[in-house]
């Protein structure tokens, strides 16, 4: 037996980032050569590669799902989930959309923290709630209960996380109207002391009784216990 041992994705270093052309392509080619697998499996009626052909595609599905989370621009993934679900099948597609985002939601959830603005989160709850509101995918999630289950547990975590960010929200207007308010008590504060020091009485003290010097601390002593009496 000749064969090709091919570790897909081997060649490219580190966690580069995809164009979704690229990637397109690339899921593509990979079911290519689950199905040639598969066609030979069936010729051959044995069970070691039949085993291995099952294999092949959990790890082939793995794999586009890797790229799907890691390699992709955020921005991309909806996109690309689309042509998992055309290549692949829609199963597939909202499985691996599916795994992606309930690992992601409940690790902040956990970790009690907030995605930014551009983190992959934000773009696969859209594309989650693309999904779960077309009619073609509710199929998918009536007659794979797993899948129904997991997306009820992603519901209850994306949840409690917009909980957390509403809140995050709600503190970061309150600090920035607390900010602004005391700008606002500060220039008061300022406005009224340049006004006091223009008046007659303010001049007149001033000059009988300068600044650091012995008279005007016990003046200052005197004024201060008048009005705390």
């Amino acid at each position: 037996l000749r064969g090709l041992q091919y570790h897909i994705g081997r060649g490219i270093s580190g966690r580069a980032r995809y164009s979704i052309d690229k990637f397109m392509q690339d899921q593509r080619s990979v079911h290519d050569v689950v199905l040639a697998a598969q066609r030979f499996s069936n010729t051959q009626h044995v069970p070691a590669i039949q085993t291995a052909t099952n294999w092949l595609s959990t790890r082939a599905v793995s794999i586009i799902q890797d790229d799907f989370q890691e390699r992709l621009a955020p921005e991309e993934c909806e996109s690309a989930f689309q042509s998992i679900a055309q290549t692949w099948n829609k199963e597939t597609a909202c499985q691996i959309l599916c795994n992606c985002l309930e690992s992601r939601v409940w690790w902040f959830c956990n970790m009690n923290s907030y995605p930014a603005d551009n983190d992959p989160v934000i773009y696969w709850k859209i594309a989650f709630s693309h999904m779960m509101d077309s009619v073609s995918f509710k199929d998918v999630f009536i007659s794979n209960k797993e899948l129904q289950k997991q997306a009820a547990h992603i519901y209850e975590a994306l949840s409690e996380l917009d909980r957390r960010i509403a809140e995050k929200n709600q503190e970061n207007s309150a600090r920035e109207e607390a900010y602004k308010q005391a700008i606002i008590d500060e220039n008061k504060q300022a406005i009224i002391e340049e006004y006091k020091q223009t008046t007659l009485p303010y001049r007149i003290t001033n000059a009988l009784l300068p600044n650091e010097t012995r008279r005007r601390r016990i003046f200052n002593h005197l004024i201060n216990k008048q009005n705390n009496q």
